[in-house]
């Protein structure tokens, strides 16, 4: 089971710039026979983000702490990422958006590219 409660705060500007905040606790329950610990995670999240017309450009920060003896990236609790992202607003509901992000991919030093596309739905 996972469990992932947040607070989320943001702020608009007259001129279409924009900033949020997020902090989210996650609590990963593993099974009894998994045999490792159940996973508890603070992260954090800063956005900062232009809205000009129907397009949105977004940066993203990721900061993410395990619990004790979980490591994240390059043996280390903790692990961060970065994302940059445009979105374009089609209608009042639908947005489709690209995003590119530097993403840790093991409890290494390793990091990687990462690209998605995908459409979002507002209601």
């Amino acid at each position: 089971s996972i469990y992932k409660p947040h607070l989320h705060v943001q702020y608009s500007f007259d001129n279409g710039f924009y900033v949020a905040a997020r902090y989210r606790y996650e609590y990963t329950r593993y099974p009894n026979n998994a045999g490792k610990d159940d996973d508890k995670v603070n992260r954090g999240d800063a956005w900062a983000g232009f809205a000009l017309g129907d397009w949105r450009t977004e940066l993203n920060y990721v900061y993410a702490r395990s619990s004790e003896g979980v490591s994240r990236n390059d043996n280390k609790p903790y692990s961060q990422e970065y994302n940059v992202k445009v979105a374009y607003k089609l209608d009042n509901n639908w947005s489709p958006y690209g995003e590119i992000g530097n993403v840790g991919v093991n409890d290494r030093s390793d990091r990687q590219t990462r690209f998605r596309v995908g459409v979002a739905y507002s209601f």
